[in-house]
């Protein structure tokens, strides 16, 4: 790397920068360049200009239909060490932010590593993440991955580049000057406490630093925005209610309009300071025109026309359906079931990522197992078993319908295709152990019923075996 960020990079950063600024509801400053050209009003900072922060609402729908349910890894060999590796890292929560900031970014990247005898998990910004790989076939695995920070010690300016090769890390400091990297520095007379080469004891099919596309495309190493097909529509939507924001509030203050030859045109009454025009008298007549105000009758149907057909093509294009805002002009749905048939673009969606997510997760769960095997390293006071892959089950993100799936679990055991311990665990979500052990409580429960309740003849296991105990006595 000789020059920072590399020209290749340069305008990755650059949406990365802007898709934020989106994100953060900071639209006048996201749009300047468009404003300058299109709607020059209201290019000032200082100009009453609507933002409607669709670009956060979509990102939130779809971290939230990913990570707000959590899905389940299941492990054979390192389950409670996972779980705690889960706890101590808060990794549902940084996997929920990734996947938010991934939404407008595009890509997310997570890194592996070693904290006073404790593996560590944490998330590192895409701006900084500049990989080397085969960019003829970005499948293979990547040759180096990159992180580069600028850093500053009293005044001065440097690039601390950390390169994450198999087997190990080597980090190297350079002096840094308008957006050229300089003579290399001494790492340690800066940063003490950093080992310039450390080995990481990880071989082929591993590695520390795991990047994470929102989605994309074959062929394609960077992952794709949600707002790169939806900008000119944000732009849109805010133009025209900006305008209209703007006529309406120009005419919210009347001008009077009194006969004529009330003002006196020496200056006695001011034009300006009353904010009044003279009416003709009548041509005929000759009687002055009575005082009233001048007002405008807004007439504003067309523009927010507009306005719902813009709306209407940001959920289109965007793949959110209204229903999970809970707009009634498109119609309620009636039940769970029908509500995912209306969600079926935005669970499609939800899909779509949750392969990228599911392929990330595995191996950076596969490589911190190896990792803390390797070293020796601990979850709290677990160690990691043999390496493994794990399993993970996805849930939809969408509240379940509780009578739904009792109804659906009711009918599959009247028609005999499933088992009461399977139906329990369905509907409870609970393993097949414990919804044995629950059913063997509510038959325990059932029996001590039968028995404190004098009137009752028993169940039908009982009553069965009342009949054969008859026949045994009759044949005696």
């Amino acid at each position: 790397m000789k020059q920072y960020p590399p020209q290749k990079d340069v305008q990755r950063l650059a949406n990365y920068e802007k898709y934020e600024q989106l994100f953060l509801g900071q639209h006048q400053v996201a749009f300047a360049d468009k404003l300058k050209d299109y709607a020059p009003q209201f290019s000032s900072t200082a100009a009453r200009y609507v933002a409607l922060n669709y670009p956060r609402m979509i990102s939130t729908v779809s971290a939230d239909l990913l990570f707000e349910e959590k899905p389940s890894l299941v492990l054979e060999y390192n389950q409670d060490f996972v779980n705690t590796l889960f706890y101590e890292n808060s990794l549902w929560v940084q996997f929920y932010e990734n996947a938010l900031s991934s939404s407008y970014k595009g890509d997310a990247v997570m890194r592996i590593r070693a904290e006073e005898g404790q593996i560590k998990i944490d998330t590192v910004k895409p701006d900084v993440y500049f990989p080397v790989y085969d960019e003829n076939n970005v499948s293979n695995p990547i040759k180096e991955h990159i992180l580069a920070y600028v850093v500053e010690d009293m005044g001065k300016k440097m690039l601390l580049i950390e390169t994450y090769a198999q087997g190990y890390i080597e980090t190297n400091l350079y002096d840094f000057k308008d957006g050229q990297i300089g003579g290399e520095l001494d790492l340690q007379a800066y940063y003490p406490d950093l080992e310039p080469y450390v080995e990481t004891g990880l071989g082929k099919g591993f590695s520390l630093i795991h990047h994470i596309k929102n989605w994309g495309l074959a062929g394609k190493f960077w992952g794709i925005s949600d707002y790169q097909d939806l900008e000119d529509l944000f732009f849109a939507i805010n133009n025209r209610l900006s305008r209209n924001e703007h006529i309406l509030d120009k005419h919210a203050d009347p001008i009077l309009a009194v006969p004529e030859g009330i003002l006196d045109q020496n200056g006695q009454v001011r034009k300006g300071d009353i904010g009044v025009v003279e009416l003709p008298s009548n041509p005929i007549s000759g009687e002055g025109s009575v005082p009233q105000y001048i007002v405008w009758d807004s007439k504003l149907e067309s523009s927010f026309a507009q306005i719902d057909a813009l709306l209407e093509q940001l959920w289109i294009v965007s793949q959110m359906s209204p229903s999970l805002f809970g707009i009634t002009k498109y119609g309620v749905a009636e039940s769970g079931r029908a509500l995912k048939y209306k969600l079926l673009r935005t669970l499609s969606l939800k899909h779509r990522k949750q392969m990228y997510w599911d392929n990330g997760i595995k191996a950076l769960i596969q490589s911190a197992i190896e990792f803390a095997r390797v070293n020796g390293l601990k979850s709290d006071t677990l160690t990691a078993k043999q390496t493994e892959v794990p399993q993970i089950i996805w849930k939809d993100g969408l509240i379940e319908d509780q009578l739904e799936t009792i109804q659906a679990e009711k009918d599959k055991l009247d028609y005999e295709l499933t088992t009461k311990e399977e139906a329990i665990s369905n509907i409870d979500n609970i393993s097949q152990a414990e919804a044995m052990d629950k059913l063997e409580r509510i038959q325990a429960e059932m029996t001590a019923k039968a028995k404190a309740n004098p009137f009752n003849f028993g169940t039908i296991e009982n009553n069965d075996e009342k009949d054969e105990d008859e026949e045994d006595n009759i044949e005696d």
